[in-house]
């Protein structure tokens, strides 16, 4: 649920950046961070 989430954002940042690899690995940290505080672990 979360990863298909994460696909929408990412995508839909994307459509609107050029610079790609900066939107992917804002939303990699992003996620890492949200999971981590919904499941109460770190990245």
């Amino acid at each position: 649920m979360s990863y298909v989430l994460y696909v929408l954002l990412h995508f839909s940042f994307a459509r609107t950046c050029d610079r790609h690899d900066d939107v992917r690995d804002f939303f990699v940290l992003w996620t890492c961070m949200w999971l981590a505080q919904d499941n109460e672990q770190s990245c």
